[in-house]
């Protein structure tokens, strides 16, 4: 679907109407502009009164046709301009080794659209089991008082092999973060305190958080989540059919290029 094909059929109920307002109102005689301009505007008041529905479903349909052309366009910029990415060793990881598709994720755990955006990988890896591996990375952002504390938090967590459990409950109790709250989730998932608390405070660890934040702008990701699939940039929280076609392509080129034994 076009654009141009979008703008056309979500406007198409708006020009019928305009077009019929120009057939009842007659032709204006010289001197008569200010009268039949206070007829046409009343005309078309009583229009939209009588018929808020199809306006309302008229512009409706344009914004979501206009939402989609975008979405499109940026799909293609992203084919079209494929990123280099890594994975670093402190990087925490879910997924196969061997899978074809890696999904490197920049997360904020204060960020809501960052909430959102976990819940659709965890749909994603059940869809594709086998085939795609997810990379976590930080992106705390500044104006977000808590989100650095909390990636260290993670990361300290991952110290003691519990980073992901660490990430779902962080995402479940963003409304509560504190000094108290990271410890008391660590005391949930029955982490050694002292080390955790060590480790959270540690050079390392920040050295691990400070260079994915590092990473994110040599992107120039300034908001979160941001994702990279295969060197393909997704922005946003994109909802699961999004990547999904994303991924399917990314199959689709992989076995495209595979020989045939």
């Amino acid at each position: 679907m076009t654009s141009g094909h979008s703008c056309v059929t979500g406007l198409r109920p708006i020009f019928t109407l305009l077009i019929l307002l120009f057939l009842v109102i007659p032709p204006a005689s010289q001197g008569a502009d200010a009268t039949d301009d206070a007829r046409l505007k009343a005309l078309i008041l009583e229009v939209i009164r009588e018929n808020p529905e199809v306006i309302y479903e008229s512009l409706n349909t344009y914004l979501k046709n206009q939402r989609q052309a975008q979405a499109d366009q940026e799909l293609e910029q992203s084919f079209k301009n494929r990123r280099e990415f890594t994975v670093p060793p402190h990087s925490p990881w879910q997924g196969s080794s061997e899978a074809p598709i890696t999904i490197v994720e920049f997360t904020d755990f204060q960020c809501q659209y960052c909430a959102r955006g976990a819940a659709t990988l965890k749909q994603l890896a059940r869809k594709y089991t086998g085939k795609i591996k997810i990379v976590f990375r930080h992106n705390p952002l500044k104006f977000h008082e808590q989100a650095r504390p909390a990636a260290l938090a993670a990361m300290a967590a991952h110290e003691q092999g519990k980073f992901w459990e660490y990430h779902d409950l962080l995402f479940q109790n963003v409304q509560r973060f504190s000094e108290e709250i990271y410890v008391e989730l660590a005391g949930q998932l029955e982490l050694d305190l002292e080390r955790f608390n060590r480790m959270r405070a540690s050079e390392s660890v920040a050295q691990q958080v400070d260079a994915d934040l590092q990473k994110a702008q040599e992107h120039k990701f300034t908001g979160t989540p941001m994702f990279i699939v295969n060197g393909i940039v997704v922005h946003g929280a994109k909802p699961m059919d999004y990547f999904s076609k994303v991924i399917d392509r990314l199959l689709e080129e992989q076995a495209a290029a595979t020989p045939e034994s």
